[in-house]
């Protein structure tokens, strides 16, 4: 409070600083202090020299035993917003520093200018968790000049994730040729085919072509995968994709961009792997994290319960991560990322005949290498229960408006009808808490988030099948909308069903439910689907093979099943039939309506792991 008041009444000050957002303002200016361009701010020699060292050096003495700003003189800093400079002042004198994203940028500016260190890690995690398409270049390029990694990350981070927003809203207008050349050149850009990558380029170019033409014709268009290309450029647009649409209309703003919509040739003195890759980006492909599960041959055979597999789901090949903490199985997982992780989430199961309760977490982009963390434990154990992850949703119980994990049903000491909710960003931090019940108790059953059409495009939660309280199959299906914390009930499924796979279209909203079986029942290999805007089930062409307690996850527009039973654990009294396992990887395309057998890149079986039943799969993006 003491130096809060010497400030306010600039008492005993003994130091003017003038700040002037024009750097070639004149003197005159200065002096006269009358536009809202230039100000003027009293000020203490040692309150500055004890906060920065910018001004410690400005007022020390030097060799010859003066000062560079002698006492009483006027300091000017040219280039410095006068509210900037007020905000930092504010916080040498008393601490005190609300983020604003308005001014945020001008702020850090003078922060930096006066090495002012403490302040500038408030800004840069105030700037890390507001960056968007409006912001992310200018942030980028301002962490890049003060040589700040962490916020210059960040800023890139954003920009691989979302490049064709970034091109349509123009964000991107203002990036210089050196950054479009990292972006493009990126592994890991996020595009949904290759397309947007040239769709991208040539935006950009567009934004001013007699500039950029030179660079996005001979050297950016290098990183142009063009024979991933599929749609003909030349084609006429009744065939063509939105993709293609979009990218010849961006061309056609400047008929000097066509060279760009053609590969480039090749010469002695240009080098690259990039054009000539007929790999897709890591970014426009997916992972599938298997993890867990029951292998062997018998229900109480304990073999590879602790497995976590990953498989590229463009080249089939599988490799092993981390192992989960402990045996389990009858579990769920769900994405559990933030701003600054990619992480997967599992929690409850069963292990040697044992309900648990406890939740662990594992960050694929740890440097130090992938780990699994304690997370929050559940309130009582549960088994067979669906895990659903939900981003942007409320709910009367008062979860916030950003992500949140709801656990549905499922098995503890009973059927368990509560509906658990765990808030984010943190999941780690957080704590289970119940938010809803469920209409009807069921175990086994399968839920996933998708959008509700009739609720104005919101996500919702459907959650399906599943065996109820007599362990009897159900054709039910309910619909939680968290905005308003309700259930409703939907169309039923064509049949009674449990163990099954179910997964939601990305682009669709379309539901697929895939195999499964009931108490006593036989596996099936019936696969439907259902439009959500007609509300009806179709069934489509069946799996190759029957699958009950299989796993189901979808990538882009394909469909993965793997693992599962082909005939389930009978007792016959005198004797038991062990359940045979489902082996193969089957995978239906969601655009083509048919299957086909899992293969690797070149053609070759993939090596994938023991088959086993009760496990999860996640299709997790590369990043």
């Amino acid at each position: 409070t003491g130096l809060s008041s010497l400030y306010d009444s600039a008492e005993l000050s003994d130091v003017c600083l003038i700040a002037s957002r024009d750097e070639a303002a004149s003197d005159e200016a200065e002096k006269a202090a009358s536009s809202s361009s230039v100000r003027k701010f009293p000020a203490h020699r040692a309150v500055l020299a004890a906060a920065t060292p910018y001004f410690r050096a400005l007022f020390a003495p030097r060799a010859n035993g003066a000062p560079l700003a002698a006492p009483g003189a006027s300091v000017r800093l040219r280039a410095v917003a006068p509210e900037a400079l007020e905000i930092v002042l504010r916080f040498v004198y008393t601490g005190e520093f609300e983020f604003s994203p308005d001014i945020a940028q001008e702020v850090y500016e003078a922060a930096a200018l006066l090495q002012l260190d403490c302040l500038l890690d408030r800004l840069r995690v105030g700037m890390s968790t507001c960056i968007g398409a409006e912001n992310c270049v200018p942030l980028y390029l301002l962490a890049d000049a003060h040589g700040d990694s962490q916020l210059k990350e960040a800023a890139y981070t954003f920009m691989r994730a979302e490049p064709r927003q970034l091109a349509d809203t123009g964000a991107l207008d203002g990036a210089p040729d050196w950054l479009m050349d990292r972006l493009l050149s990126d592994e890991c850009l996020r595009v949904q085919c290759e397309t947007d990558a040239l769709y991208t380029l040539v935006r950009w170019a567009a934004a001013d072509p007699d500039a950029r033409l030179i660079p996005a014709r001979d050297k950016l268009r290098w990183h142009i995968r063009y024979n991933l290309i599929s749609s003909d450029l030349s084609t006429s647009t009744s065939t063509s994709s939105s993709s293609t649409l979009a990218l010849r209309m961006a061309a056609s703003v400047n008929a000097s961009l066509d060279c760009l919509l053609q590969p480039p040739q090749a010469t002695s003195s240009i080098t690259t792997t990039s054009a000539a890759s007929s790999t897709p980006r890591l970014g426009n492909r997916s992972r599938l994290l298997y993890l867990g599960g029951r292998g062997g041959r018998s229900w109480r055979d304990d073999a590879d319960l602790t497995a976590v597999d990953v498989m590229d789901a463009w080249s089939g090949e599988w490799k092993s991560m981390e192992s989960l903490p402990s045996r389990r199985c009858l579990f769920a997982a769900a994405s559990a990322d933030t701003v600054s992780s990619q992480a997967v989430l599992i929690v409850g199961g069963e292990s040697d005949g044992m309900l648990l309760d406890d939740c662990w977490l594992m960050d694929l982009r740890d440097a130090a290498g992938c780990r699994w963390l304690p997370g929050p434990s559940l309130p009582g154990p549960r088994a067979e229960h669906c895990l659903v992850r939900l981003g942007g949703c409320s709910t009367d119980g008062g979860a916030g408006g950003g992500s949140v994990l709801l656990l549905l049903g499922g098995l503890g000491q009973a059927h368990e009808p509560a509906v658990l909710c765990l808030e984010g960003p943190d999941f780690a931090e957080g704590a289970w808490r119940q938010v809803t019940t469920l209409p009807a108790c069921r175990r086994g059953a399968a839920a996933v988030a998708s959008p509700d059409n009739s609720a104005g495009g919101g996500s919702c939660v459907d959650f399906l099948g599943g065996l109820d309280a007599f362990d009897q199959p159900s054709r039910s299906w309910f619909r939680y909308d968290p905005l308003v914390n309700h259930w409703r009930r939907m169309p039923d499924l064509p049949a009674p069903l449990a163990h099954f796979g179910l997964v939601a279209s990305p682009d669709t909203g379309a539901l697929y439910c895939l195999g499964g079986g009931g108490a006593g029942a036989s596996p099936s290999a019936a696969c439907w689907r259902c439009d959500q805007r007609r509300g009806v089930w179709d069934q489509l062409a069946p799996m190759p093979a029957p699958r009950q307690r299989l796993c189901a996850a979808i990538a882009g527009a394909e469909i993965f099943v793997i693992g599962g039973e082909c005939r389930p654990f009978l007792d016959l009294g005198h004797s038991v039939e062990p359940a045979l396992l489902a082996a193969g990887v089957d995978i239906y395309d969601v655009r083509a309506a048919r299957w086909r057998q899992m293969t690797a890149g070149g053609g070759a079986c993939p090596t994938e792991p023991q088959p086993r039943t009760d496990a999860c799969l996640l299709a997790v993006p590369y990043v």
